[in-house]
C-alpha cells in the first residue's frame, strides 16, 4: 500500500494534482479500511499536501495536524501551509517544532535544514526591529 502514497508524492513532484489527488483518495480509503494509525496519518499528510498544492491553505492545514505531529517533515509542511496562509507567528512555530523534534526515525534529517532556512528568512524582520545588543 506503500506504494500508493509514494505515486501520489511523485505525482505532486511533476505538478500533477489530478493524479496526486486520485491516489492520495485511494491511500486514504484503503487505509481507513484497515484502522492503522501510521497509515491513518500518512493518509491525512497527502491529503494536506495536495490541498496545499491546489492552493486550498486551510484545509492543508487541518489535514496536516491530523497528521503524526511528531514528524519534523509533517511540521514543515505545516509552516509553509501556514505562510501561505498568511500565519507568520503559526509558521515560525511549526518551523522550531520541526527543529527540535529528535524521534527514532528520519524525518528530521529531511526537515530540519529547510526548516532552519524558512525560519531564518520568516524570522528576518524580527531581527531588523530588535535593539542593538549592548556591548558587555
Amino acid at each position: 500500500m506503500g506504494h500508493v502514497a509514494e505515486l501520489a508524492r511523485v505525482a505532486l513532484l511533476h505538478g500533477d494534482i489530478e493524479t496526486a489527488t486520485a491516489k492520495a483518495d485511494e491511500y486514504r480509503r484503503r487505509s481507513a479500511a484497515r484502522h492503522v494509525p501510521n497509515e491513518e496519518w500518512l493518509s491525512h499528510a497527502l491529503l494536506g499536501l495536495v490541498a496545499h498544492a491546489r492552493g486550498d491553505y486551510a484545509t492543508a492545514i487541518r489535514e496536516l495536524e491530523q497528521s503524526d505531529r511528531e514528524n519534523s517533515r509533517v511540521q514543515l509542511a505545516i509552516a509553509r501551509a501556514k505562510v501561505a496562509a498568511g500565519d507568520r507567528a503559526g509558521a515560525i512555530a511549526a518551523c522550531r517544532r520541526a527543529m527540535q523534534f529528535n524521534g527514532p526515525d528520519f524525518s528530521l534529517a529531511f526537515a530540519w535544514r529547510p526548516a532552519k532556512e524558512l525560519l531564518k528568512e520568516l524570522t528576518k524582520e524580527e531581527a531588523g526591529n530588535r535593539p542593538p545588543a549592548r556591548p558587555s
